[in-house]
């Protein structure tokens, strides 16, 4: 396992920055070089989620298995740009056609080139689209009894609309930690506060959902 600085390691499974104290890598659960380290997370902590997957909640909860989640909003951009780029490429082709008195002679016209284009470009943002979603489903789907430790955001601006990304600070069962990221989902959505408990599902580094069961 390479090291990266005096405190963190690298996972060798995903390749993850992960305390050297911890011997389960939180996002993907590969076990470290040191089994007999000890955890940051706290005993009584460990008990509370103990208790917790003795109810029938928690049994219903991992059972259940969470939608991939959307793409990123730059990826929906490109998505909803490469879709008008397709339908003006068509506009331009068609009305090319009639100006030129049919599609043979504006194909041997040196502006066919533009629609081309365009058809090329929209097909980018498309495949853009596609790997962006194909993204989210790599890794393996992880559920486990879970603690919001703490949790901060991150908020980036594009073209004066805000998008918010949390950073939820979890603290698992098996007595590993992790810090992973849940996209915004408007003022309508109320985050996870410190000190719930319940199922978390998660993804590599990102968090897909969290089923609340208290105890």
């Amino acid at each position: 396992m390479a090291t990266t600085t005096e405190n963190t390691v690298l996972c060798a499974g995903c390749g993850a920055k992960i305390p050297r104290t911890v011997s389960i890598c939180p996002y993907c659960v590969t076990p470290t070089q040191a089994p007999e380290a000890a955890t940051g997370v706290a005993e009584a902590t460990r008990e509370r989620l103990g208790r917790m997957q003795e109810k029938e909640e928690f049994a219903l909860a991992m059972q259940w298995t969470p939608p991939p989640g959307p793409a990123p909003p730059r990826a929906l951009r490109r998505g909803r740009r490469g879709n008008s780029l397709l339908v003006v490429a068509g506009l331009v082709f068609l009305g090319g056609s009639v100006w030129s008195e049919g599609p043979r002679v504006w194909l041997s016209t040196p502006l066919v080139v533009l629609p081309l284009a365009l058809v090329a470009w929209g097909l980018t943002d498309l495949l853009a689209v596609r790997r962006a979603r194909a993204e989210l489903a790599r890794g393996e789907l992880i559920r486990r009894a879970a603690r919001i430790a703490g949790r901060r955001s991150e908020t980036t601006v594009h073209r004066n609309r805000g998008e918010t990304t949390y950073f939820f600070q979890i603290e698992f069962a098996d007595g590993t930690e992790g810090e992973f990221a849940f996209p915004g989902r408007g003022a309508s959505h109320e985050p996870l506060t410190a000190g719930v408990t319940g199922v978390a599902y998660t993804r590599g580094p990102r968090l897909l959902a969290f089923e609340r069961i208290r105890v």
